[in-house]
């Protein structure tokens, strides 16, 4: 089935959750080097706090120090890509009604 054809509220899931993948990507990137570089890796932290991670990064950071980054990691990027997924889903089916409504 063609790109075209797909109803908007799977195309808006694909495309909230894919974005979320490749930030959740950079971030692992920008932990993983703060980590093993000679720096404090606060040049990582305006990346953090504007990415769609940031609410689960920090509830995850205060809610459970204990977690190893490898899970803690692993938990926001499940966690970020459903919810994003979720709002995709939500906006692409508004968008859908929208849309046909006006074109009918």
């Amino acid at each position: 089935m063609n790109w075209k054809h797909w109803p908007y509220w799977i195309k808006g899931g694909i495309i909230a959750g894919g974005i979320t993948a490749l930030f959740s990507i950079a971030y692992y990137g920008c932990v993983h080097t703060s980590i093993y570089a000679a720096s404090s890796g606060y040049a990582c932290l305006p990346f953090i706090e504007t990415s769609p991670l940031y609410p689960f990064v920090s509830f995850f950071d205060r809610a459970y120090p204990e977690l190893s980054d490898a899970l803690s990691l692993l938990i926001i990027t499940l966690c970020s890509v459903v919810t994003w997924s979720i709002v995709g889903v939500f906006f692409g089916f508004l968008y859908g009604k929208i849309k046909n409504r006006k074109s009918a």
